[in-house]
């Protein structure tokens, strides 16, 4: 069907980036925005402390990042849309086993050794890879498109937690786990790898238009030499750029991992916690679609400079915030943050290319493996210990504002370290 549609006029690219957004959409709802919504219930029937149940979670980012350069190899080689298909199969059987879980240690086997792998494998990089090897001139919105995906997943975080409360957080992940096979791997079908696969050119342009491209654009050197992943590791830009993106997912981590049970103790129902998730992501898609039409047109690290601003903002609010219109503007302010994460792609694919991208994504997911997995469990731990997440919200906004410094340092590579 899709191939049909691209035969009138529409570049195949828009369709592989739609059918990755609708990946985007039920993965996140049921992965990233659905442990929140599992947290409470789940650690209540298996009698886990705040800690415990955010080290499973933290695990799984941890198995992420190590294995990123794998999986960027295997997405690089194999192709965006064939890990899809797998990751999906997997993460789906994982759900179903997940509904057996009794104890610490099958949660744990379950979600790191099954769904956890199968997420990493198929939800997370092979989108990004797609959108970069099919755009260039137009990266940040294709991307920002995707990504976009991830935020509206949070739109049917309501109807998961309806389903937790009615039926059990056991029917709701059998649920989940079916969704993923009768929806996103057909949906993987339709992603091809690259328009060369294809006959095609980035952008829809023709091929006289793709060659009179790439020679006035490598004057500039970005956007069309390809870096090897050593090439884009030995350039400053790459480091400043990750330790960057560490301090900003690492919060992000943390704290959506706990917002529902910050929300809760900020004495929010849990369906108005969950509901306040799904106004986060109202707010977060349209903002995500804007922040990519603007990534092309302006500097990509200072949209990053002014997200991390705008959320340590947001979590200095939070620190005391004492009635619902608090919540609310806190949600605005940290769905404006939060948009701006895709940006952090489209960055790394216009400095160092599309032929290696997924490696070398791969290899910044490593370098922020520990940051991102230690902060949920910091701030359950801190939870645990204080009854109060007071002091977990001071340290991640001041770690915003480190991450804005070290964007500020995120240059474009230059001419001279790209290969020739």
């Amino acid at each position: 069907m899709l191939k049909l549609l691209s035969q009138r006029k529409i570049f195949y690219g828009w369709w592989v980036v739609l059918a990755c957004s609708g990946i985007s959409v039920l993965g996140s709802a049921s992965y990233m925005y659905g442990f929140t919504v599992f947290f409470l219930p789940l650690s209540a029937d298996l009698n886990l402390s705040r800690a415990a149940a955010s080290l499973v979670f933290s695990t799984v980012r941890l198995e992420g990042g190590l294995g990123g350069p794998a999986v960027g190899w295997f997405i690089d080689r194999f192709g965006p849309g064939r890990s899809q298909f797998i990751g999906a199969a997997i993460t789906g059987l994982g759900f179903l086993l997940l509904s057996r879980v009794d104890s610490f240690l099958t949660l744990f086997l379950v979600y790191a050794l099954v769904i956890g792998v199968g997420f990493n494998l198929g939800l997370g990089s092979p989108g990004m890879a797609a959108a970069n090897a099919w755009f260039i001139r137009r990266k940040a919105t294709a991307i920002g498109m995707i990504s976009t995906g991830f935020g509206i997943g949070g739109v049917l975080v309501p109807l998961l937690s309806l389903l937790v409360l009615n039926y059990g957080w056991r029917y709701a992940v059998v649920v989940v786990g079916l969704t993923y096979w009768l929806a996103i791997m057909p949906l993987s079908l339709a992603v091809r790898r690259s328009p060369e696969s294809m006959g095609l050119r980035p952008d829809g342009l023709s091929t006289a238009e793709w060659d009179s491209a790439v020679k006035e654009a490598m004057g500039t050197g970005v956007g069309y030499a390809d870096f090897s992943p050593l090439q884009a590791l030995k350039t400053p830009s790459f480091w400043a750029m990750a330790a960057g993106m560490s301090l900003f997912f690492a919060v992000h981590s943390g704290v959506i991992v706990h917002l529902v049970p910050l929300l809760v103790d900020k004495g929010l129902s849990l369906q108005t916690a969950a509901g306040m998730i799904a106004l986060l992501a109202l707010i977060n898609a349209p903002m995500r679609l804007a922040m990519g039409w603007l990534g092309d047109r302006w500097p990509k690290r200072s949209l990053l400079i002014m997200a991390s601003l705008v959320g340590s903002g947001a979590l200095a609010l939070m620190l005391f915030a004492t009635s619902i219109v608090h919540i609310y503007i806190f949600i605005i302010l940290w769905a404006v943050a939060y948009s701006c994460n895709h940006l952090h792609w489209s960055m790394l694919g216009q400095y160092y290319g599309r032929k290696n991208f997924a490696k070398i994504r791969g290899f910044a997911d490593m370098s922020r493996v520990l940051l991102v997995v230690s902060s949920p469990v910091f701030a359950g731990r801190v939870y645990d210990v204080s009854g109060s997440y007071r002091a977990a919200i001071i340290v991640f906004a001041g770690a915003f504002v480190l991450a804005a410094l070290f964007y500020s340092m995120a240059k474009p590579p230059h001419l001279k370290d790209a290969p020739t």
